[in-house]
């Protein structure tokens, strides 16, 4: 199963993304794709793998997670990936486990975390 990934920012946070897209494309991969859910464009280039979505315009805190439900409400994945900006990868993916983990994906598991 092949999960799409999504990736919400901030406009205050949009220079977190250069970090995060350069690490991403090293511990996990530059073939995968990777949909970033923020409000005004980065000024700078995103890797090949990344696409921007906007979700219209930032509105403040409090309407952040309105925004999000909005745009997951629109899209028909069933299952997907979903982490912030800040949520750098230090190390390489172990995809065995990853593919192990999306084994147990059903409509009784609401989110399996992989934070701390």
């Amino acid at each position: 199963m092949n999960l799409n990934i999504y990736i919400s920012t901030s406009n205050k946070y949009l220079h977190v993304l250069k970090p995060f897209c350069y690490l991403f494309n090293k511990f996990w991969s530059d073939k995968q794709k990777v949909t970033v859910l923020g409000y005004e464009e980065p000024q700078f280039k995103l890797p090949k793998n990344f696409e921007f979505v906007s979700m219209g315009k930032q509105k403040g805190m409090d309407y952040w997670t309105k925004d999000l439900n909005d745009f997951f409400s629109s899209i028909d994945d069933k299952y997907f990936i979903y982490a912030m900006e800040d949520h750098f990868i230090l190390d390489s993916v172990n995809h065995k486990i990853l593919d192990k983990l999306k084994g147990y994906l059903n409509d009784n598991v609401g989110r399996i975390g992989l934070s701390n």
